[in-house]
């Protein structure tokens, strides 16, 4: 962090006291529902975000992790999500050994996220139905919210430490903003999937295959328009 400007580490640190304050209020709120999907989701997370998927531009990434996120957080409510958000990067950060501040911003920030999302969600939807038109509504508004504020919250760091703003950083592109959020509520709505036969989520798994191959083709293409020769 020596190369980090003094502004930039203000921002990383309050990133992180932010994302404690969350985290413990999560513990404080923390009852143990489904030990064995907590457990299931925690691994699968690990293993999604371990493995990542080659992002829209040369400084992003996608993984599979969002959908169990989201599943998380409509299944076993924010603070079990917040428990697969810290597993998870934790055991990217064992396997993979990424820049220890990233890796700690990262997390601090989707656990940020994830709650500012549940307050949404509650807030429009305190029956906490998913089936119902609210339900709807309030899932793809709290989902919504997760994605810009955590791309928000990334593109300000990259503003600082970098000098790139959000057109240079392309943080706010469509595309970006698009797979994020269908990742988080394709694992949202499979708790209707799963509430109704969880081996029918084997179906949702073929169409997985498909996003890395979409990714690239898109990046290839956004290639293309910036340099035509």
């Amino acid at each position: 962090m020596r190369d980090v400007t003094i502004p930039t580490r203000m921002y990383l640190f309050a990133v992180y006291l932010a994302g404690a304050l969350f985290f413990s209020w999560n513990l404080f709120n923390w009852q143990i529902q489904e030990p064995f999907v907590l457990a299931a989701l925690c691994l699968l997370a690990s293993l999604a975000l371990i493995i990542k998927v080659e992002g829209a531009t040369n400084r992003s990434h996608y993984t599979l992790s969002f959908i169990l996120y989201g599943f998380a957080f409509a299944h076993l409510g924010v603070p079990q999500a917040a428990i697969v958000i810290i597993v998870s990067n934790l055991m990217e950060f064992l396997i993979n050994r990424p820049t220890w501040y990233i890796q700690i911003f990262n997390t601090a920030c989707y656990v940020i996220v994830i709650n500012v999302a549940g307050f949404v969600f509650h807030a429009l939807n305190p029956n906490l139905a998913l089936t119902t038109p609210i339900g709807v509504l309030a899932l793809i508004l709290g989902m919504s919210v997760f994605t810009l504020l955590n791309h928000l919250i990334v593109g300000i760091v990259v503003w600082m430490a970098r000098g790139e703003n959000f057109k240079q950083s392309g943080i706010f592109d469509l595309y970006p903003l698009t797979i994020d959020l269908t990742l988080l509520t394709l694992g949202a709505m499979l708790v209707v999937v799963w509430d109704n036969s969880p081996f029918a989520l084997l179906l949702f798994a073929v169409l997985l295959t498909f996003l890395p191959g979409i990714i690239r083709s898109y990046k290839k293409f956004k290639a293309l328009k910036t340099d035509p020769s």
